[in-house]
């Protein structure tokens, strides 16, 4: 992500975000950073591992750990940050729509994503499309149908 881009999302989202959950200490974006690596000067080891309650996280996701990510904003009760893809048709699509406080349009992947060393040394490419960043708080549940899509991702998340 870039730096520019991000700053902006964080101004218009209003959220002090200050931790970056999933980031190395060589590719942080905040002040302070989780790594799933040893790293004495990042704020804990694995981001999973605290309540991320009065924390504010900003988190670009891997694709496969967005569900998980959905699953602990809503057992912390926190607000948080979330780069994701505007790809159509995702599976968690409706929950963060009952999540969802706030949404930017970051613009389209090569204006606001920078690829990084292993990516170029590999030959790879950013994914087509466009980006967004999300401002999420805990589920708040409206009616007995968001309760049933709620259970119903907490099963396909177990399988």
């Amino acid at each position: 992500m870039k730096q520019k881009v991000l700053d902006q999302a964080l101004t218009i989202l209003e959220l002090p975000a200050w931790l970056d959950i999933l980031a190395s200490r060589t590719n942080k974006r905040l002040q302070s950073n989780c790594s799933f690596l040893q790293d004495n000067l990042g704020f804990t080891l694995n981001g999973y591992s605290f309540n991320w309650g009065q924390n504010d996280p900003y988190l670009y996701p891997p694709i496969i750990q967005k569900f998980k990510i959905l699953l602990k904003v809503r057992e912390d009760n926190a607000e948080e940050i979330l780069i994701i893809p505007n790809w159509k048709g995702q599976v968690q699509s409706r929950w963060i729509q009952a999540m969802k406080m706030a949404e930017v349009d970051l613009g389209e992947v090569n204006d606001c994503l920078e690829m990084g060393q292993v990516m170029k040394y590999l030959h790879q490419q950013l994914a087509p499309g466009r980006m967004k960043a999300i401002r999420l708080a805990s589920m708040r549940y409206e009616n007995t149908y968001q309760e049933k899509l709620v259970n119903a991702l907490d099963l396909m998340m177990k399988l």
